[in-house]
């Protein structure tokens, strides 16, 4: 056994003698479910160094924004407005389809059900 692991689990075991951890605010209450299930395995330490910089993949930045003008599109009452948008979602779709052809990479089923065009 490593080290480092004997060195952590000795600490681990000196702080619940201590009742360290006793009286935790979720104490009773299940984990959080894990979200990246989706991701794959040797990629889920580099989306979780992203994350916690507060930083996402360009195709997931695209998306965002294609979800945010198609919403515009919506709701926005002068036709003007509405062709722009829509002029810039297309922008968009074909920004995210070159680069995901680039990765070589597909969208998942429910974001094109929910974009409504397939994009790959």
């Amino acid at each position: 056994m490593d080290v480092f692991v004997k060195i952590a689990e000795r600490k681990i075991r000196e702080a619940q003698l201590q009742g360290a951890f006793q009286n935790l605010p979720s104490k009773g209450r299940p984990l959080p479910q894990d979200t990246d299930s989706g991701v794959p395995r040797e990629l889920r330490m580099c989306y979780k160094i992203l994350k916690n910089a507060g930083v996402i993949p360009e195709e997931l930045q695209i998306r965002k924004e294609m979800l945010r003008l198609k919403d515009l599109i919506q709701v926005c009452e002068q036709e003007d407005g509405r062709r722009e948008h829509a002029r810039k979602l297309s922008m968009m779709q074909l920004r995210l389809e070159l680069l995901l052809q680039k990765n070589r990479k597909s969208l998942p089923a429910p974001y094109e059900a929910r974009v409504g065009t397939r994009l790959t």
